[in-house]
């Protein structure tokens, strides 16, 4: 079992996973989208990043956001603007919806990094 793998409160630090993604690519568009906060956090000797907004949250350890940082330097094809639906009610709950071109480009990029889903069982 992985020793990284522990709760703070209620938030599970974990490795990314394919579950994961449709969550964090919700918060890397909300970022881009001025809409979601980044902090760099420690805790318990792990270092991760935190993605946030109001009742929003995800949390990424430190060598997974490594994997993804490469795709967010200027000029990548993740980052490559496309058109911005404008709603009354632009936030990051529904951005997939208002956003979804872009929310798509970042989804299908994730799975590329990301591969493993949760382990399961023949039972």
């Amino acid at each position: 079992m992985d020793g990284r793998i522990f709760f703070d409160g209620s938030r599970q630090f974990s490795a990314i996973r394919t579950q994961d993604l449709p969550q964090l690519a919700k918060a890397i568009c909300g970022f881009e989208r001025g809409l979601v906060s980044v902090e760099r956090c420690y805790k318990k000797q792990i270092a991760y990043v935190r993605l946030f907004a109001h009742e929003f949250e995800v949390i990424v350890l430190a060598n997974d956001w490594a994997k993804i940082l490469p795709y967010l330097q200027t000029g990548s094809p993740l980052l490559v603007g496309g058109t911005i639906y404008t709603t009354n009610s632009k936030d990051i709950s529904n951005l997939e919806q208002w956003d979804a071109e872009f929310y798509r480009r970042v989804y299908s990029t994730l799975q590329t990094i990301f591969t493993e889903s949760y382990p399961t069982s023949r039972l």
